[in-house]
C-alpha cells in the first residue's frame, strides 16, 4: 500500500511532524474517508498547500480525511472480489484528469491480473474479512504494485460491460444458502 495517514480535527494541525514520521513526502492524494466517485480527492504538491487546504477544511468539516502518497502509474485497475474469488478485473484510462474514475470520464477496458497481484490483493480482502470487494491496485512504470483500498460498498456499473456482477451476487448467495454455513 502506499505510505498513508489519516488527519483529523484534533492532529491537522501536526500534519508535518505526522507525515514525517512515516515517512509521507509530495506530491500526496488527499481524500475523505468515506466517498465516491473522485469527489473531494485532491493532488497537493507541497506543505504550504496542504496546510492551506487543511484549515479550510476543518473550519467547515469535522471528518477525517486520508493523506496517501502518489503513485505515478501506468495501469488504475478495478478488481471486483466475491467470496475471495477475482470475479473481473477492469482498467480505468483517465481522461483529462490524473484520477481515473468512470464518474470523471475515464475509459475501460478489461484487464489481466497476474498471479502475484491476485495474491496480493485477496490477503488484503481476507484480512478485512469482506464477502463482496472492489479492490482499487495502481500498477507503477516499473510493474510494482499497489493496493489504493478496498470498497466494501463497490460501485459496478462499468464492470458490467465485462461480467454480469448481479447475476455473480446471486450466485454466491444462492451457494451460500444453500451449503450448511449461511453465516455471511
Amino acid at each position: 500500500m502506499p505510505v498513508s495517514i489519516q488527519v483529523s480535527p484534533d492532529n491537522f494541525q501536526d500534519v508535518d511532524y505526522l507525515m514525517e514520521e512515516v515517512g509521507l513526502k509530495f506530491p500526496v492524494v488527499v481524500k475523505p474517508v468515506y466517498g465516491g466517485y473522485g469527489d473531494g480527492v485532491l493532488k497537493l504538491e507541497g506543505m504550504e498547500d496542504l496546510k492551506g487546504f487543511l484549515n479550510r477544511y476543518y473550519e467547515r468539516n469535522s471528518s477525517n480525511l486520508i493523506l496517501q502518497e502518489y503513485i505515478p502509474y501506468r495501469h488504475d485497475v478495478r478488481v471486483f472480489v466475491i467470496d475471495n474469488r477475482v470475479v473481473c478485473a477492469m482498467e480505468r484510462i483517465p481522461k483529462n484528469d490524473w484520477r481515473a474514475n468512470c464518474s470523471l470520464g475515464a475509459e475501460t477496458r478489461r484487464f489481466s491480473i497476474g498471479e502475484d497481484v491476485e495474491d496480493l490483493l485477496l490477503k488484503g480482502v481476507k484480512k478485512v474479512g469482506a464477502h463482496i470487494v472492489g479492490v482499487d491496485v495502481l500498477i507503477d512504470e516499473e510493474g510494482n504494485h499497489y493496493i489504493l483500498e478496498l470498497n466494501i460498498t463497490p460501485q459496478f456499473r462499468n464492470i458490467m460491460r465485462y461480467v454480469d456482477i448481479p447475476l455473480e451476487i446471486v450466485k454466491y448467495i444462492e451457494e451460500r444458502l444453500s451449503s450448511n454455513n449461511h453465516r455471511f
